[in-house]
Formats: C-alpha cells, structure tokens, sequence
C-alpha cells in the first residue's frame, strides 16, 4: 500500500469518527434545544395578561440588552420588572408586554410571547440532527467524503 493510499484511508477513518462525534455532540445538544421549545410552547399560556409598558432604563452588552419596564397591572398595581432581549428599544418608548398575573414581575414583550417561536425551536433541533446524521450516512458512503472531513478536521486542529 502507498503512502498516499494510507493517507486517503487514515483521513477517511479519521472524518468518520469526527462525523460520529459530532453527530453524537449536536444530537444531545438538539435534544435540549428541541425540549427548550417545547418549555417554550407551554410557558406562552401562563403570560396570559398584557398591558402596555414604559422602557425606564436599559443596558446593552454583547448584542443583549436588559430593560427596566414600568406598567400597570391589571389590579391597578404599579409595577416595575426587567426583561432581556435582543430588541433594540430607545427609553421613554411604550411597549406591549405580557406576564404572569401571579407573578406580575416575569414578562415578556408581547411580541416574543408567540408558540411559533417554542416551533422555531423544535424545527431548529430536528433539522441539525437530521443534518448532521446525514452527514455521517455521507462520510459513511462516500470515501472520499470521509478523506475531505478527514483532512479539514486536521487541518482544523492544527490550526488551533
């Protein structure tokens, strides 16, 4: 057997275990990601009121930013709470919220208060597991698949 032959096979065996691995590493990662949207689904029911609210104060950092948010409840109570998001709002500006009339201090701004974003979620979960065990069927059936994941995952290591 030649030296690049050997090369081939080793880089094709090598992009199979890196294609089970992460296979295996994005499926358990998904799984939380689908088990998160379906958190997601249920909690939108229980911030079943909404008002309108005041931005008072925020922090950005990194893309997210934390908001103060003052409103009334529905008892007439004046209530102040904090929310992130990655919206951008300018203070002093009105927004739409829902919260928990039990606890009237967790909100959400309405517009985040959707099932389909608890869908998003399970759809995000399923189409990285589906695609990445697509992936190991490729590297699997496709030796020479395998050699390029191979050779890139190397390449990749090294470079770190």
């Amino acid at each position: 057997m030649s030296a690049v032959s050997t090369i081939y096979k080793g880089s094709a065996s090598f992009g199979r275990f890196m294609a089970k691995f992460w296979a295996i590493v994005i499926t358990i990662l998904s799984v939380f990601i689908v088990f998160s949207g379906i958190n997601f689904i249920r909690s939108v029911s229980k911030y079943s009121k909404k008002s309108t609210g005041k931005v008072e104060s925020k922090m950005c950092k990194s893309g997210i930013c934390e908001y103060v948010i003052s409103y009334i409840d529905e008892n007439n109570k004046p209530i102040t709470a904090k929310i992130s998001s990655s919206m951008l709002i300018e203070l002093n500006t009105q927004v739409e919220i829902s919260y928990i009339p039990s606890d009237p201090t967790k909100i959400r701004f309405t517009s985040e208060n959707t099932e389909s974003s608890g869908y998003f979620l399970i759809f995000l979960g399923i189409f990285l597991t589906i695609g990445v065990w697509f992936w190991v069927w490729v590297t699997k059936k496709y030796e020479f698949a395998a050699s390029a994941s191979g050779i890139s995952s190397a390449v990749d290591i090294f470079r770190k």
